[in-house]
């Protein structure tokens, strides 16, 4: 037991100051992750009901989905539509996909500011001095990104689960399932861009080779 202590002691030094530096954190970014949060949420809680009162049912929506689905544009962009073009499959296929990639946009931009900016403007020296302990800024940054996407993914999904209470064409497994896809590429693509920030020593470069994984990422999953 005698042992252990100095062990247990020295793990805790690492993250000392570790509540309020993410604090501290999440009051400096505020106003970006609001500017980011709201309309992504805001644009999942209006598609949805746009469709609903242009296209009110599947009979009426029919020939839209017809011209979206052998439309080789619309392919490329976003997929197949699948059939048969319900509400919650007309809004997640369109909707879904600015939503998951402004959510990549978000996390990667986020990430380099907080790394590679913050250490470029002196500000990450000056919170050193703190008396940090040695993992506090890598575990306050990778905390509030976690955080800022599981916020997005719940709140995309929660504004889901409610507008399918009242339609039979939407679903609260799919909305489930979409706050979860969302959360995850956020969660996934901010923490690539962390270990793309050990890498490069300057803002640019980090920025410009998280975008090149990003999109060769995307070239892959397309």
């Amino acid at each position: 037991m005698t042992a252990l202590a100095p062990s247990l002691m020295t793990n805790a030094s690492d993250l000392r100051g570790f509540g309020p530096l993410v604090r501290l954190t999440i009051r400096r970014y505020r106003l970006r992750l609001a500017c980011w949060l709201v309309p992504l949420i805001g644009l999942v809680a209006v598609t949805a009901p746009s469709y609903r009162s242009a296209y009110p049912d599947l009979a009426s929506r029919a020939p839209l989905v017809d011209s979206l689905r052998s439309n080789e544009a619309t392919k490329v962009l976003y997929g197949q539509l699948p059939l048969p073009g319900t509400l919650g499959q007309l809004a997640q296929w369109e909707m879904g996909t600015y939503v998951i990639l402004l959510t990549a946009v978000m996390a990667l931009t986020l990430a380099v500011s907080m790394t590679r900016v913050d250490e470029d403007q002196g500000r990450a020296e000056v919170v050193a001095t703190a008396g940090l302990g040695r993992w506090t800024q890598t575990a306050t940054i990778a905390t509030v990104l976690i955080a800022t996407n599981a916020a997005l993914g719940l709140g995309a999904g929660l504004v889901l689960a409610l507008q399918a209470a009242g339609s039979t064409e939407m679903s609260v497994l799919g909305a489930v399932s979409f706050g979860l896809v969302v959360a995850v590429t956020g969660i996934g693509v901010g923490a690539t861009t962390l270990v793309v920030s050990e890498l490069f020593w300057d803002p640019t470069s980090t920025r410009r080779a998280a975008w090149v994984v990003l999109a060769s990422a995307q070239q892959l999953a397309a």
